[in-house]
């Protein structure tokens, strides 16, 4: 596979693209994908895409956070960041029906 991107020289084409889904596309699907649904539909909003991630992973009714941990980090373009995580009960199904 890096010999056949590497030929490519990691342009962004379709040929790239479909080589990279083929190996990794429900990887991606599994872990990426469905918390980018509201950058999809908004754009960058930039500090509010954290939260924006969150709130798309939340609305995921595929999936159950009960007693689930996740990590959010975030970071500018200067020297500050930040790395929290987040615990779930089951009232977050509350913020899912609202949303």
């Amino acid at each position: 596979m890096v010999s056949e991107l590497a030929s490519n020289h990691f342009k962004n084409d379709k040929k790239t693209n479909d080589l990279l889904m083929k190996h990794f596309g429900s990887e991606w699907k599994d872990k990426a994908e469905r918390s980018l649904l509201l950058a999809k539909q908004l754009g960058n909003i930039y500090t509010g895409s954290l939260y924006n991630g969150l709130l798309s992973l939340v609305c995921d009714e595929s999936i159950d956070l009960t007693n689930k941990e996740i990590m959010m980090f975030s970071y500018g373009s200067g020297c500050a960041a930040s790395m929290f995580t987040l615990k779930f009960s089951a009232d977050y199904k509350k913020i899912q029906h609202v949303a």
